[in-house]
């Protein structure tokens, strides 16, 4: 989801693409590659349950 909008972008553009749009899709690749690792973390105590909810808008 967090690079959905620049694929998309980069996507209206199949058709005629540039040397702009190469060096913008280059970004999000390394974009990708270095967020590669990033990520969220809950540690809670053994046996505890959790209620995990999460809510997002994606338009």
């Amino acid at each position: 989801p967090d690079i959905a909008h620049a694929v998309r972008r980069l996507g209206e553009h199949l058709a005629a693409f540039t040397v702009e749009h190469f060096d913008q899709a280059k970004r999000a690749l390394r974009y990708l590659k270095f967020t590669k690792d990033y990520g969220l973390v809950m540690r809670v105590k053994d046996g505890e349950e959790v209620d995990l909810r999460v809510y997002t808008y994606a338009d």
